[in-house]
């Protein structure tokens, strides 16, 4: 860890508190902060980020509940837009502490809830009282999530994060603990991936630095310019290699909201996916006015 860094990331916080992101509060402020970083990939508003919170009396060591469907949070999605085929469930379970340092006990605490939320074999009625509503009520989301897909899931990831102001240097007792925490996931679920990770304040600059990029390249195949205007033609893998991220995500941060990705789940969305999986429909691209970028542009002409 760089001297510095925790003296950096508290300014950061200290920002975040002047402009009430979402309180004044710094325990509340680091949390709110903590999970913008982690979930930053997905581009979730500031209201989708806060609609994760189960921190409270009776939280079982959880702050943060997130269940995404294709990178969506399952609670949102319509019942006409649930996918068919090729679905991705992910879980995101955080803990944050505004400590300057790790310790076992955060871990210690949600080891048991892990034992008893992942086992769907328990009611949820026996559970009242040992967890406060909003845990129960995502856990209740997970279930019915899980079900819901069980004819159709391809991908099944647990994220069990622990954030903090301190550094990564993890102890190898505290490490045990993480590992029996992957452990209960791996043995909750059947074809799960789960992993723990820990973020700390070198992780979470290092992830605040990164914004959109501001150079992306695109190969194209021939470009026409009249009076500074620009029109591009592009192969489509050439295009999809610009619109992803490192991970061969969707880079939703370069996305703005005139564009068809950005808006979601929505019937016009749906109207298009019908019309490219119908062989029979006519060729799509005739009827679409090819991708509108707003941007510095610096062309590399042959």
């Amino acid at each position: 860890m760089a001297k510095n860094d925790l003296v950096l990331l508290d300014s950061i916080i200290d920002e975040y508190i002047q402009n009430k992101r979402p309180s004044e509060n710094c325990g509340e402020v680091f949390e709110f902060f903590a999970t913008e970083q982690i979930l930053k990939n997905y581009a979730f508003s500031e209201q989708q980020i806060l609609s994760g919170s189960v921190d409270g009396r009776n939280d079982g060591g959880i702050d943060e509940f997130f269940v995404l469907v294709n990178g969506h949070l399952a609670e949102g999605i319509p019942e006409e837009f649930w996918p068919k085929s090729n679905s991705e469930l992910e879980v995101y379970i955080i803990t944050c502490k505004h400590d300057d340092s790790f310790k076992q006990s955060p871990i210690t605490t949600m080891i048991p809830s892990l034992l008893q939320l992942f086992d769907f074999s328990i009611a949820t009625s026996e559970l009242e009282g040992k967890y406060n509503a909003d845990v129960l009520k995502k856990r209740n989301l997970l279930i019915a999530t899980y079900k819901r897909l069980a004819t159709t899931l391809t991908k099944f990831n647990i994220n069990l994060i622990y954030a903090c102001r301190g550094d990564e240097s993890i102890e190898s007792n505290i490490q045990e603990k993480a590992d029996q925490a992957e452990q209960i996931c791996q043995e909750s679920f059947s074809e799960c991936t789960a992993k723990f990770e820990f973020w700390g304040n070198h992780r979470f600059l290092t992830r605040y630095r990164e914004n959109s990029r501001t150079t992306l390249d695109l190969r194209y195949e021939s470009c026409i310019n009249q009076n500074g205007q620009y029109v591009v033609l592009a192969k489509l893998i050439d295009y999809y290699d610009f619109i992803i991220d490192s991970d061969e995500n969707l880079n939703r941060r370069i996305f703005d909201s005139n564009v068809r990705d950005y808006l979601g789940l929505n019937p016009v969305n749906a109207d298009i996916m019908k019309s490219l999986a119908d062989s029979d429909n006519p060729e799509f691209w005739w009827f679409n006015n090819g991708i509108t970028t707003v941007s510095y542009t610096h062309l590399t002409l042959p």
